[in-house]
């Protein structure tokens, strides 16, 4: 479905002042809907859109934004500033798994277009407080290698189902630290990640030559995390800011990175 959907797509560009096909002759021609229902593909009733979030499936394709009723210029300025310097801010909108998978859809074709990072649709993600889950932020971090920025705080990265022991995200993590090749910017707060994703993390950072900043907060990290890390700076001098507040290093946990 999703190539079928694809194919449909490919190589066209969408806005949402669009003039409907039928002309001066359609009594609706004032009707924005309408107009985006005849002419936008993911309204198409043979080959419906996959993914579930339309109006953010639309913004995620850079299509010109519906105006917002009540919004100021300002706020609209603000909007166009983001779109003009690459970033991609759904924070808050509590768009879920299914949301997370769209947005890595959208993040694999911009990488597909080009590697350049200059020439990139997104560089800066932001996408915190949406109750993404490993099962969404799996496939969301694998298509993250070309980003900038990406701020994924205030999720449920490091969740366990009942039937897991490990979450599956560390190994995400590690991938995406070992072959990020602009990544300077990584905010992994409060999503509830473990000693054993943090291993994963510090693995990964031993191979990492781009991170600067990197934010750990409010996660349940232990004292073997202040090992790891450790043993990861002193391979890892790129890396330029750590912020580890609210966690269970302990004494020795502690001890351990302050050494480094």
């Amino acid at each position: 479905q999703f190539e079928e959907y694809d194919s449909l797509i490919s190589g066209k560009e969408f806005v949402t002042k669009p003039k409907c096909p039928h002309g001066s002759k359609c009594h609706q021609q004032d009707n924005l809907e309408h107009r985006l229902q005849v002419t936008h593909p993911c309204y198409s009733k043979e080959i419906p859109c996959p993914h579930r979030h339309r109006e953010m499936h639309m913004r995620c394709y850079s299509h010109e934004p519906i105006e917002v009723p009540g919004q100021s210029l300002q706020e609209r300025k603000v909007k166009e500033l983001q779109r003009t310097l690459g970033l991609l801010d759904v924070s808050g909108m509590e768009m879920g798994d299914p949301g997370a998978e769209c947005i890595a859809h959208v993040l694999s074709k911009d990488r597909g277009i080009t590697r350049d990072p200059s020439k990139l649709r997104y560089r800066d993600l932001k996408i915190g407080g949406n109750h993404i889950s490993p099962l969404g932020g799996i496939p969301l971090l694998e298509s993250c290698l070309s980003l900038v920025s990406l701020d994924l705080s205030c999720n449920g990265l490091g969740y366990k189902g009942a039937l897991l022991i490990n979450s599956g995200v560390g190994s995400a993590l590690e991938n995406l630290l070992r072959k990020a090749e602009n990544l300077l910017f990584l905010n992994l707060s409060r999503n509830g990640l473990g000693d054993r994703d943090a291993h994963c993390i510090c693995s990964g950072l031993k191979q990492n030559t781009t991170l600067r900043h990197l934010d750990l907060r409010k996660n349940e990290l232990g004292p073997s995390f202040g090992v790891d890390m450790a043993s990861a700076l002193s391979e890892n001098r790129e890396l330029k800011e750590l912020f580890v507040g609210w966690n269970r290093l302990e004494s020795s946990g502690s001890a351990a990175l302050l050494e480094e």
